[in-house]
């Protein structure tokens, strides 16, 4: 698996009063509803079946199936609490193994960022000829990674995650 792109969006905006008051907790939270809650964010998915394996050591992993109609995609969710969330995409005929990672970042205190990481099978048949695309491929997922932050930056300053256990 190959590192095909990689991404960071700030989450505690000087412009933005409210994002300044964002915790490391509060991002966790919004990830993790993200996680568990995938049908809010992606306008295609029609349905998530989620089953959830708690760790002693606090880590969660999550086995989804995402039913996009006409096909289904299966992966799993591995976390290090408050810090990274991996998405380990399953490969099937028409989709390449991948992996998607989303890491909160803070270079200072009560700065954070969301450093966004994708690897793929490059040698997968379905990538045959893709490389043309990549370019529309990456700006697909820098757009969708910035939407989905803002509507967590929302969520959070709205106050949805203010009791979020994981």
């Amino acid at each position: 698996m190959q590192k095909v792109h990689e991404h960071i969006i700030r989450m505690s905006k000087p412009s933005d009063e409210a994002s300044l008051q964002i915790t490391r907790q509060d991002l966790w939270g919004a990830l993790m509803f993200f996680a568990t809650h995938p049908e809010d964010f992606i306008e295609a998915l029609d349905s998530a079946e989620i089953d959830e394996d708690l760790h002693p050591d606090g880590k969660v992993t999550l086995s989804r199936t995402l039913d996009f109609g006409p096909y289904h995609v299966k992966d799993k969710v591995l976390t290090e609490p408050e810090n990274k969330i991996t998405f380990e995409i399953q490969e099937s005929e028409s989709i390449p193994a991948s992996k998607f990672e989303i890491q909160i970042e803070e270079p200072e205190q009560n700065v954070f960022f969301l450093r966004f990481t994708y690897y793929e099978d490059t040698a997968h048949k379905s990538l045959e000829g893709a490389a043309q695309y990549q370019s529309l491929r990456t700006q697909a997922w820098e757009n969708k990674d910035l939407d989905v932050c803002q509507k967590l930056i929302l969520m959070i300053t709205d106050g949805a995650f203010a009791k979020t256990k994981h």
